[in-house]
């Protein structure tokens, strides 16, 4: 199958990983058509967006828009505008959603696509929902079903029921919503559209929890979940874990909450590698392109011509190996240099005796600050917070980002002790910091669980030891290092 097939068909399946990687090997073609290759631009995008990328995704969908405007193709961008839409949307701009969902509609009539015109209401309807506007939400949706209905678009039926049932549901009318909600999930089911159906399963779990039906809720979040697996939906897999650490956290069932909240934040750190190793193998592909064709164009100029162009690629590689080992937002190290690095300081001071600490750091309420304040100033936090801890570490110690908000920091020459008293110090640090600068009411703190290599057959180990006891830190209320200061 041609890889630009190959990436849509994966889009279509909610495979959003293998579709961005695959939408980028695709670009990394030569002498591509501009206007397939703004196709795969804007499937890039779009992936990233489902996989929460939002920066990242608004990048290749912009860029896919402008390359087709380049070649008189506006006629083209309205799944690119419905995409940035969606993307605003879940950051909080709902005046850029909306101009974007209002231009994708406007291509969708003129073209006379009606299933992006469906997809565009529905999208439109949702956004309404959420800022309280209800009843026209809810005429909205009317309008999605209707042109699903006369484009054939039945499987996408289910799913603007589902959002039906989520506006009736915030608007308070409990009986239509879970009226709505059984309609959509058997819809679904008949369609075969087992994604939709997960995806509504999600949402109806929440619908139960605030009714009190913990233990319906329970069994719809297993139930989505065990549908995310099928379908090789690792996106839906953590959101499926995650909503069900939160209900069992809810329900005092702490063991399966934690057991829950790693499987999350594992989906969420397996996909986020994946995509920068594609996205570095990418880039080297095409420097070697490059190169290739450098030495082919230069094969004629004097030897000192060639040594300058071959000595400007390898900078060029160097580069591509310096941001393999760096997390993107934040600029600190990443898990794969975490992991290199971890196995070299374990082995050194195992063979001269030398003391060796490890401390896992993690934000309190990190997806509180998401949720309430958006994703884009969580980030800043994220940032912000790496700085900090940068400024007060020493420079033989290492700090990685281990995945979402969790920071690994690795302390050579320093005892348990010595750690501890370190540690206090940042979480001091991070507490007293003046966050209310970055956004009105934000405050953040940080849990600390710290291990040294005394007794530990191998640094995996030490790093268990640590991740054990930040989760005893944060079970004895956050905001602290675990052992204490006075090692208990």
């Amino acid at each position: 199958m041609p890889k630009l097939a190959a990436a849509r068909s994966a889009f279509d399946e909610a495979r959003f990983v293998q579709a961005a990687e695959t939408a980028r090997g695709f670009l990394a073609q030569d002498d591509i058509e501009p206007s397939r290759a703004a196709q795969a631009m804007a499937l890039e995008g779009a992936a990233l967006v489902q996989l929460g990328l939002y920066r990242d995704g608004l990048d290749a969908l912009r860029l896919s828009i402008n390359l087709h405007l380049e070649h008189d193709q506006r006629e083209e961008t309205g799944f690119a505008h419905n995409y940035i839409g969606i993307a605003h949307e879940e950051l909080g701009d709902l005046q850029q959603a909306y101009q974007n969902y209002e231009q994708a509609l406007a291509l969708a009539n003129h073209t006379a696509d009606r299933s992006l015109q469906a997809r565009v209401l529905a999208n439109m309807g949702d956004a309404m929902a959420s800022e309280g506007r209800f009843d026209d939400a809810l005429k909205q949706l009317e309008r999605a079903a209707r042109q699903a209905e006369q484009s054939g678009e039945n499987a996408m039926l289910g799913w603007i029921e589902g959002a039906r049932a989520r506006a009736l549901a915030a608007k308070g009318d409990v009986e239509a919503a879970g009226e709505w909600f059984a309609s959509a999930i058997a819809h679904c089911h008949q369609e075969k559209e087992t994604r939709s159906e997960a995806e509504i399963l999600l949402h109806f779990s929440d619908y139960l929890s605030s009714l009190g039906h913990q233990t319906q809720a329970l069994e719809n979040l297993n139930s989505a979940l065990r549908i995310f697996r099928a379908v090789n939906a690792r996106s839906g897999v953590g959101r499926a874990h995650e909503k069900l650490a939160q209900l069992a956290e809810d329900m005092g069932d702490h063991q399966s909450a934690l057991a829950h909240f790693k499987a999350y934040h594992q989906v969420q750190t397996d996909m986020l590698e994946e995509l920068a190793t594609a996205r570095v193998q990418s880039m080297v592909n095409q420097r070697d392109l490059e190169r290739a064709q450098m030495e082919r164009a230069v094969s004629h100029l004097r030897n000192v011509e060639l040594a300058e162009a071959l000595q400007e690629v390898e900078a060029q590689k160097a580069e591509l190996e310096r941001l393999s080992i760096r997390d993107p937002l934040t600029g600190t190290y990443n898990r794969r240099y975490l992991d290199s690095c971890l196995g070299k300081e374990y082995n050194f001071a195992e063979r001269h005796g030398t003391p060796l600490s490890l401390a896992v750091l993690d934000l309190d309420h990190f997806k509180q600050v998401n949720d309430r304040y958006s994703h884009t100033v969580g980030d800043e936090v994220l940032k912000q917070l790496v700085e900090l801890l940068l400024d007060r570490i020493r420079t033989e110690d290492v700090l990685a980002r281990f995945g979402g908000e969790e920071f690994v920091l690795v302390m050579p020459g320093t005892d348990e002790a010595g750690s501890v008293t370190a540690c206090e110090k940042l979480r001091v640090a991070v507490e007293r910091r003046s966050w209310d600068e970055l956004q009105t009411g934000l405050s953040v703190t940080i849990s600390i669980g710290v291990a040294d290599n005394q007794g530990t057959c191998g640094w995996s180990e030490m790093m268990s030891k640590a991740d054990r006891r930040l989760y005893r830190a944060k079970d004895a209320g956050r905001n602290q290092v675990f052992p204490g200061p006075d090692g208990t």
